[in-house]
């Protein structure tokens, strides 16, 4: 198991930035669906106890990123293409179910944001940053929901999207190569500028077609 890149965490709430280093490395591919993850080895690369790294584990257990199984260890999660169908169809339902309140409530500035995070999505492709284009894409979608889905609709959007994620990060190169993952964001921005409830319905679906294809399944 190979943690390239990361560095040394200090500072308060160990557990919840260990999480994060542990999960960017498997969003890298640093460390592969299935394979088992030593605690003891990632605690001497942090600097850790560990304790923080057993509790960061819990965190990623939960989002299900990782697994967790008596006498076999915690393993990166490694899905199965009905789990990848069964949580992009998940996200369609939440997404399309608060389309109407998003394009009652949206304002200019929150599409104004919104714009924002696409070019910053753009900026991060250009530089084939792939760990700050996916955040960039979890944050768009993070703040599509917060302009007018329920709490319960968001609460259950945030529980697929650390899976979402990984699912993603470990698509077709070629895709993304030939493919903009900022420009698929473009026709859910001018759906709501209209405030379209059936545009931006239909351009939702779109979207995560595009999440499909990049992942070659169907459904």
């Amino acid at each position: 198991m190979a943690m390239t890149g990361m560095t040394t965490v200090r500072g308060v709430l160990l557990h919840e930035r260990a999480a994060d280093e542990i999960r960017a490395s498997i969003y890298r591919g640093d460390i592969a669906a299935g394979e088992r993850i030593n605690e003891v080895l990632v605690a001497e690369e942090l600097g850790l106890s560990r304790g923080p790294i057993r509790e960061a584990l819990r965190v990623l257990e939960q989002e299900g990123v990782v697994t967790s199984e008596p006498q076999k260890g915690v393993r990166v999660a490694a899905y199965t293409e009905a789990d990848i169908l069964l949580s992009l169809q998940l996200r369609e339902h939440v997404e399309t179910f608060s389309v109407p309140a998003i394009c009652e409530r949206v304002t200019d500035d929150d599409i104004a944001e919104l714009r924002g995070l696409v070019e910053r999505m753009r900026f991060a492709e250009q530089r084939d940053d792939l760990l700050e284009t996916m955040e960039c894409d979890y944050l768009f979608h993070v703040r599509f929901l917060e302009v007018g889905a329920s709490a319960t609709a968001q609460r259950v959007w945030r529980t697929l999207a650390s899976q979402i994620r990984l699912f993603i990060s470990r698509g077709d190169e070629e895709f993304r190569r030939h493919r903009s993952i900022a420009d698929t964001h473009l026709p859910l921005i001018d759906a709501l500028a209209r405030r379209d409830v059936t545009a931006l319905i239909d351009a939702v679906r779109a979207h995560i077609d595009e999440n499909r294809r990049s992942l070659h399944i169907s459904g």
